[in-house]
């Protein structure tokens, strides 16, 4: 029996030298893992040095001759770069040398001062608020809104949006002779074309007139509409008048042998209308 219970004792001791060991492996490997985290850690931060490195190092600008030295994070907005239809344009009092020129940003002169590209730029963006108004059905009071203002002096500080009345007077005559020209272009091309008509009145009881043509571009396998004009239809709405008008449009437009139809509502007068007009109402 004593041997017995001696076997016993060396097995279990055996058995915790065996248990001892595993407990050192394991450490082992935790203080492996460790390592191994402390490393990947260590690579992190050198990467990420590597990349503060590559941030902040100094830029130059190489365009056009420009040899400007950029210093600070190229994304701060007080040290950037922009260049836009071949303008420079630095942040944070930068200079600039293009064409001669000596170009600063820091609110005395900007690179679109009194050189040809900043009239090409001033117009640019006049007429994208010119755009910004017309296909957004914009009230003409837009230009002076602070938001609308604060938004381009963000863009480029040296602009600022004209006066409403100067795109009545300047802009809005031009694009209208352009798009109205275009448009006549294009019914020179076409040889037959429809017109609808109609007179509405109002809220304050005014009384409008609006053609418009109507055309099928077989190109583009559409229909394409022109709205004439709509003007003030003041006095009273005879078929005699309206006809008038009518044959006043297509003289304009040189249209007058091309319209194959009227189209209207039905109504007696707009009948008369299609009757005297000599082109039919539908």
């Amino acid at each position: 029996m004593a041997v017995c219970a001696m076997e016993i004792v060396i097995y279990a001791i055996e058995m915790a030298v065996c248990a001892t060991e595993m407990v050192i492996c394991a450490i082992e490997m935790t203080i492996c893992a460790t390592e191994m985290v402390i490393s990947a850690i260590e690579m992190v931060i050198c990467a990420t040095e590597m990349v503060v490195s590559a941030i902040e190092m100094p830029f130059f600008c190489n365009r056009n001759g420009c040899s400007c030295h950029m210093n600070g994070y190229f994304s701060h907005k007080n040290a950037y770069l922009w260049h836009r239809n071949g303008r420079l344009c630095h942040g944070n009092g930068q200079l600039c040398h293009r064409n001669g020129r000596l170009c600063h940003r820091n609110g005395q002169y900007r690179v679109s001062h009194f050189n040809s590209e900043g009239i090409a730029l001033t117009a640019f963006l006049t007429k994208l608020i010119a755009d910004l108004i017309i296909h957004n059905f914009l009230p003409l009071s837009i230009v002076e809104s602070p938001y609308l203002q604060a938004i381009f002096h963000e863009l480029e500080p040296s602009y600022v949006i004209p006066k409403r009345r100067y795109f009545m007077k300047n802009i809005f005559d031009i694009m209208y002779s352009q798009v109205k020209q275009n448009v006549y272009n294009e019914l020179q091309l076409d040889s037959s074309i429809c017109l609808t008509t109609d007179i509405w009145t109002s809220q304050v009881n005014q009384a409008y007139m609006t053609v418009t043509a109507h055309i099928v571009d077989l190109d583009a396998s559409c229909i394409k509409n022109f709205v004439f004009e709509t003007t003030e239809f003041a006095r009273n709405h005879t078929a005699e008048r309206i006809v008038e008008r009518l044959e006043e449009i297509c003289i304009e437009w040189s249209i007058g042998h091309k319209v194959i139809c009227l189209v209207s509502d039905t109504c007696n007068t707009m009948r008369r209308v299609g009757l005297v007009f000599g082109k039919g109402s539908n």
